[in-house]
């Protein structure tokens, strides 16, 4: 994986750096400075960042299918990843569902859909 906002990710994935008069960021590659609140959300969580990223190109690639919310089977669903070391494991939550469980916790919706659940 690449380097979220690096110029020679976005613009090659070959790993040359093309930006000029922008900060360095820690790993050595150059980073687009902006300011928006995306674009720091991005800087600080380069992990869950790379992990949103595959599940857009697994979805686009047909190698992960997007499922209706488990909890309310609404179609209109987030991908949540309970551990963002397995980016294409997800539990697929409606927006409602999705900000509850982050607000509430873990434990508010057991995962039913992996099996590994207490009843299982």
């Amino acid at each position: 994986m690449g380097v979220p906002n690096c110029l020679c990710y976005i613009s090659t994935n070959r790993g040359r750096c093309l930006a000029r008069n922008s900060k360095r960021y820690d790993q050595g590659h150059i980073m687009i400075e902006s300011e928006t609140r995306q674009a720091d959300w991005r800087r600080a969580n380069p992990i869950k960042y790379d992990a949103h990223l595959a599940v857009q190109r697994a979805l686009k690639a047909g190698q992960l299918e997007r499922q209706s919310c488990e909890v309310c089977g609404s179609d209109a669903v987030d991908a949540h990843h309970d551990q963002y070391e397995k980016p294409l494991q997800v539990r697929w939550l409606c927006r409602r569902h999705h900000t509850r469980l982050h607000h509430y916790g873990e434990d508010m919706f057991p995962v039913k859909s992996l099996g590994l659940d207490s009843e299982n």
